[in-house]
């Protein structure tokens, strides 16, 4: 994020100092509802995965500091549940129960 924000707002950027810095963690994966066709998810999915292959989509995702997209392997994310049991042990309720429930100690 930090990264597009210095490439996009580099003068917003230059505002901000790095206070500390998390873990690596895989971006959250690309999710569709239950009731979502299952041929459009396959096509949208099929679409992502091969968006490098081309050279308006590989420039695309440099734009957006990515080099590609790859299938989701569960075990890449079997690191978020402790990461969010941290967050919110340190007074960020990240594991929100509802609208207006949030917690954030400054």
């Amino acid at each position: 994020m930090l990264d597009l924000l210095r490439r996009f707002e580099p003068g917003l950027a230059g505002q901000l100092k790095t206070l500390e810095v998390t873990p690596a963690a895989p971006i959250p994966p690309l999710v569709a509802s239950a009731q979502a066709d299952r041929h459009e998810c396959a096509y949208v999915r099929a679409a992502l995965l091969t968006l490098h292959e081309g050279a308006t989509g590989s420039a695309l995702l440099s734009m957006l500091g990515l080099a590609r997209f790859a299938p989701v392997q569960p075990p890449d994310y079997a690191v978020l549940p402790e990461l969010a049991r941290e967050a919110d042990q340190a007074g960020f309720a990240l594991t929100d129960a509802g609208p207006g429930t949030a917690k954030h100690n400054n």
